[in-house]
């Protein structure tokens, strides 16, 4: 597959459209939004990105990115985060 040329220089929203229309003749079992979701997901939750970096740099503000992907925190997520970061190897030790 090949990326079709990207023109950049109008708003996010017109190249979403774009990129949208592109893929969808692909028959793709998800939406290409989709990716977006699961990128800000992961890159929080996976690979322990600041949620005020992974707002900016998918240029919203840590209220939107808050009211759209903190609903996927639910206690199973929240116990594997704990887990991740109480066994980290460069955690350090409780006294």
């Amino acid at each position: 597959m090949q990326l079709p040329p990207i023109k950049l220089n109008r708003p996010n929203i017109d190249v979403g459209h774009s990129a949208t229309r592109y893929f969808r003749g692909f028959g793709l079992p998800f939406h290409l939004y989709d990716l977006r979701h699961a990128y800000a997901i992961r890159a929080t939750l996976t690979y322990g990105m600041d949620y005020k970096l992974v707002a900016k740099m998918m240029g919203h503000s840590y209220g939107v990115h808050e009211s759209i992907y903190h609903r996927w925190l639910n206690l199973d997520v929240v116990q594997a985060v704990y887990d991740a970061a109480i066994n980290r190897r460069d955690r350090v030790p409780p006294l």
